[in-house]
């Protein structure tokens, strides 16, 4: 399954790591990569009952959390995103789209101030990280929102 995963061929990852889970259901991590190959598939439905899965049995999974919040964002969930993207990043999950998304979310909510702070912390990360450039970009061409925006 990781090797088809490598090679993009993202069908076939996922009818091995069904296999793996009907060979060994107990183990979380194959509904994780199974999870996360079902979201590269754009099935977000599938790729939500996966890491939901492995976020009941291991709630401090950050990996876990942060690509189930990266579902939600696909899934126009932006209260969960916020959700499984804070406890990701409380974990330590410190990697700059989670920041990115976190932020276009807290925007979604027109909580500015959060969605700002997110987005700097994402550039931190990774200067070239399109969303939050993209977002850092809408919200300097409407100063307004920002001032008038709603704080967590």
């Amino acid at each position: 399954g990781k090797a088809f995963g490598l090679k993009k061929d993202h069908e076939r990852a996922i009818e091995d790591f069904s296999e793996a889970i009907i060979l060994n259901p107990q183990e979380t991590e194959f509904f994780l990569l199974r999870g996360t190959e079902y979201y590269l598939s754009r099935k977000y439905n599938l790729a939500y009952r996966n890491l939901s899965v492995v976020v009941t049995r291991e709630p401090n999974n950050a990996e876990a959390l942060f690509f189930r919040g990266l579902v939600n964002n696909f899934m126009n969930k932006p209260d969960r995103v916020i959700e499984d993207l804070d406890k990701a990043i409380g974990l330590g999950y410190k990697v700059s789209d989670a920041y990115a998304v976190r932020g276009s979310a807290h925007c979604d909510k027109s909580h500015f101030k959060q969605c700002r702070a997110d987005y700097d912390e994402a550039i931190k990360l990774d200067p070239d990280n399109p969303i939050a450039k993209e977002g850092l970009a809408k919200l300097k061409s409407k100063p307004e929102k920002r001032l008038q925006g709603k704080t967590p």
